[in-house]
C-alpha cells in the first residue's frame, strides 16, 4: 500500500512507479498510456492531489532512465490534459526544493526511493572603496551615459525562472552589446557577423577567454552556443529545443553558465563594468564545507510531531562534493514491513539538525522492504550565476 495525500497507488501491474508533484492541486481526474521510444508509461492524476504518477513495466538500464523517460511521458501527458481542462498544470520543481520518489517492485522487495534536492547559499559581502594617493574617496563613475537595451535583456535573464527563457535573454543581451561594439551590417550573414564580433571584443578585452581546441572564440561560439542552442531555441520548425523535455537539462544549463562568462567579457568591453559581482567561494571551500558534515540521526514527523517509527540504518555515506554540488545517501530497512506516515524529516548530528526536508502531502506505506534517501545538497554562491532554475 502506498498513499500520498489523496492519491492511493497499489498498481502490482507496473514494476516502477515514478511520482512527482504539481504546482497546484490537480482540478480533474485524468489517466492516459504515454509511448515513448523505448518505454510505455500509465500516467494518473487525481483531482485534490498534488502528486502525478507514471508507472511501468519496462526495464531500463539506469536509474536516471526511469526519471528521464517518466518525466518526459508526464510533460506529454500534461500537455493532453490542458485539451480537457483548463488551466494548464506543470510539473513542480521549486527553486528551493525538488522532490521525487520511485516505487520498484523487483526480486521479490518492494522498495521506496527518496530522491531529494535542497539549495543552500555560501554568501559574502564586501565593501570595496578606491582612494587616491592622500586617501581622498574616488567617486565611481556610471558606467552608462546611455540606456542600452543590453542591460534590459540581461536583467530578464536574472529575472527568469525558466531555463530555456534565462538563456534565450542572455543571448539577445551578448547579441544587444556586441551591436553596440561592432554594428551588424546588412552584407553580413547572423552567424558570420557575431563570429567576428565576439572575436574582435575577446580580442581586446583585459582577461580573454580561452578554449581548448579553439585558438579564438569565434569559432567556438557558433559551433556551441549559436548552432546548438541559439537555432533551436529561437525556431520551432525542426531540431528544436522543446522547453520540460528532459528531466535533468544540465547541458543547456553549462551553456548558460559559460554564456554569462561571455556576457560578462563583453559587457566589461563594451561598457567598462563588471556584471559578475564579488567574489566567491571555491570549489575547494565548498568541498571541504560539505565533506566536514557528519551526521548520525534520521528523525520523521507528521503534523509536526515526532514519530515513534524506528528504523535500522544500514548505511550513511556521509557527504561527498563536486563542484558546487554535496551528495549523501541513506540506506534504512523498514522493519516488518510496517505501515510508516510521514510528511517531513531531518538529518541531524545528535541535536544539529544539517537538512529538513518538508513533502507537500502525507506519505503514508506499507509492506516495503526498504526505505532509500538520496538527498543531494546544491551548494550555490550567491555572487556567481549558479543558480537554480525552473526547468
Amino acid at each position: 500500500m502506498f498513499r500520498i495525500g489523496k492519491l492511493d497507488i497499489d498498481d502490482l501491474n507496473y514494476n516502477y512507479t515514478i511520482i512527482y508533484f504539481l504546482k497546484k492541486t490537480s482540478i480533474l481526474n485524468f489517466d492516459s498510456t504515454i509511448s515513448l521510444e523505448n518505454s510505455e508509461w500509465y500516467v494518473g492524476v487525481i483531482e485534490g492531489s498534488k502528486a502525478i504518477y507514471a508507472s511501468t513495466k519496462n526495464k531500463l538500464e539506469t536509474i536516471d532512465m526511469y526519471f528521464n523517460f517518466s518525466y518526459l511521458a508526464v510533460q506529454r501527458f500534461l500537455d493532453k490534459a490542458i485539451l480537457i481542462r483548463k488551466p494548464a498544470m506543470s510539473v513542480e520543481n521549486d527553486k528551493n526544493k525538488q522532490i521525487s520518489l520511485l516505487i520498484s517492485n523487483e526480486d521479490k522487495y518492494k522498495t521506496l526511493n527518496i530522491f531529494a534536492k535542497d539549495f543552500q547559499k555560501f554568501e559574502i559581502d564586501l565593501k570595496v572603496e578606491a582612494r587616491d594617493m592622500k586617501g581622498n574617496l574616488i567617486s565611481p563613475k556610471s558606467p552608462l551615459s546611455d540606456y542600452k537595451p543590453s542591460v534590459r535583456f540581461f536583467r530578464m535573464s536574472q529575472l527568469s525562472e525558466s531555463l530555456l527563457d534565462a538563456y534565450r535573454y542572455l543571448y539577445l543581451a551578448v547579441e544587444s552589446a556586441l551591436n553596440d561594439f561592432h554594428p551588424k551590417k546588412s552584407k553580413f550573414g547572423e552567424k558570420e557577423w557575431i563570429g567576428t564580433a565576439v572575436n574582435l571584443a575577446n580580442s581586446i578585452s583585459k582577461n580573454p577567454l580561452l578554449y581548448e581546441k579553439y585558438t579564438e572564440i569565434d569559432e567556438y561560439f557558433k559551433n556551441y552556443h549559436y548552432e546548438q542552442f541559439r537555432l533551436k531555441l529561437f525556431h520551432s520548425k525542426k531540431e528544436i529545443l522543446l522547453p520540460l523535455d528532459y528531466y535533468d537539462l544540465t547541458e543547456i544549463y553549462n551553456a548558460y553558465i559559460d554564456l554569462f562568462e561571455i556576457c560578462a567579457m563583453v559587457f566589461e568591453v563594451q561598457y567598462g563594468f563588471n556584471i559578475k559581482g564579488g567574489s566567491h567561494f571555491t570549489e575547494h571551500a565548498i568541498r571541504v564545507a560539505v565533506e566536514g558534515l557528519k551526521v548520525n540521526k534520521i528523525t520523521f514527523f507528521k503534523d509536526n510531531n515526532c514519530s515513534d517509527l524506528f528504523f535500522k540504518i544500514n548505511n550513511i555515506n556521509q557527504f561527498s562534493a563536486k563542484g558546487y554540488k554535496g551528495h549523501m545517501k541513506i540506506d534504512m530497512d523498514v522493519l516488518n514491513k510496517q505501515k510508516i506516515a510521514f510528511d517531513r524529516y531531518e538529518v541531524s548530528l545528535d541535536k544539529d539538525v544539517l537538512i529538513k526536508l518538508d513533502f507537500d502531502e502525507t506519505i503514508e506505506c506499507e509492506g516495503f522492504d526498504f526505505l532509500l534517501i538520496n538527498h543531494e545538497i546544491m551548494f550555490t554562491n550567491r555572487n556567481i550565476i549558479d543558480r537554480p532554475f525552473l526547468w
